[in-house]
């Protein structure tokens, strides 16, 4: 730890090439390690990674992330932040 695990969940879009997705982004630090202040540093990087990814050279063209939700689960070792995102994507044009 530090760690950022994804989990990406899909449907298409009414049967055509375009996917929406829900993106969950489970970010964690221990608490032995870090600091509730590196924690929320972590959680800031990681927002703003999502926000702005780029998959170049895959033939994925992403066309939107927003951010839906975020919860916190702390536990008496560590600092987890799952952060949930709706984003759009498909082949490129």
């Amino acid at each position: 730890l530090p760690c950022v695990l994804l989990d990406l969940r899909g449907d298409a879009l009414l049967g055509g090439p375009l996917e929406r997705g829900t993106l969950t982004a489970a970010v964690m630090n221990q608490t032995d390690d870090s600091t509730v202040e590196d924690h929320i540093e972590l959680v800031r990087n990681v927002t703003e990674a999502i926000k702005t990814v780029t998959v170049p050279g895959s033939g994925v063209q992403i066309f939107g992330v927003v951010a839906t939700a975020s919860e916190a689960q702390n536990t008496e070792r560590h600092w987890i932040t799952n952060l949930q995102f709706t984003m759009g994507y498909g082949p490129q044009p």
